[in-house]
């Protein structure tokens, strides 16, 4: 179900969120414009595979993803998905059920820190008088670590978060990292995901070069460049600009 927001002609529809005035990228999406339309996704899942979410955070516990299958903390997997108390989503580096950061020897702040940041950007909740505002205010995130506490993972830890994350009802999932090195298994896991229509959003790039981005017809970046068996796009890819509207 969707909430649709019916306003007056002309009326704008502006979050009470104490930072959304920081927010400029919102405006240049014109989000407004989308919120007076719909500002609420409640029923769509979206599986954040990344290092870790603080789902414990004021602006994100509302609408963290769970697993109503599950029982919380009596060692049984109670929906047989090969995986235990799994209520929350899942730690694919320590093979624990607890997907929050672990803050382990050798953390950075950037990579404790990324996956909240970018869980936050997709669905903090809106218009709550905290903190900043989601895209959509209302979503179920779905936090999978496969990454570590500096932001780095072994490719076996994201291919197993992705078919968890097809597996247990994902509609969308989001990978917002990038690799130089092309991987069959990867492809393989992400065409599985496109067969089974979920849609999966990747950054098209988070590296540079001498102060310029990479052309990716040159230098292919993964995940974004990743295609079907048939050549077909199965990665969404997003491109980043800065304030002055440049591209990145």
């Amino acid at each position: 179900l969707f909430l649709v927001l019916v306003l007056p002609a002309g009326a704008s529809f502006l979050p009470n969120d104490p930072y959304y005035k920081n927010q400029w990228y919102l405006t240049r999406i014109k989000a407004i414009s989308a919120w007076e339309k719909i500002s609420r996704s409640p029923s769509i899942t979206i599986a954040v595979i990344d290092s870790g979410i603080d789902i414990n955070h004021p602006d994100l516990k509302d609408n963290i993803w769970i697993n109503t299958k599950e029982i919380p903390n009596n060692n049984v997997d109670d929906d047989r998905n090969g995986f235990i108390d799994d209520v929350y989503g899942w730690d694919f580096v320590n093979n624990i059920p607890d997907p929050s950061p672990k803050f382990e020897e050798g953390w950075t702040e950037s990579g404790v820190a990324h996956g909240t940041i970018i869980a936050g950007i997709i669905a903090a909740t809106g218009n709550n008088q905290e903190g900043i505002s989601g895209v959509t205010w209302e979503a179920k995130i779905m936090p999978l670590r496969a990454l570590n506490d500096q932001g780095e993972g072994r490719m076996s830890a994201v291919i197993r978060a992705v078919d968890y994350a097809v597996h247990n009802g994902a509609d969308i999932i989001n990978l917002s990292f990038v690799g130089f090195s092309y991987n069959q298994a990867l492809q393989e896991a992400l065409q599985r995901a496109y067969e089974a229509g979920v849609i999966v959003v990747a950054a098209a790039g988070n590296e540079q070069e001498g102060g310029e981005a990479y052309n990716t017809d040159d230098q292919p970046i993964y995940n974004d460049c990743y295609n079907g068996s048939n050549g077909e796009h199965i990665v969404l890819g997003v491109a980043a600009r800065e304030a002055l509207d440049q591209k990145k």
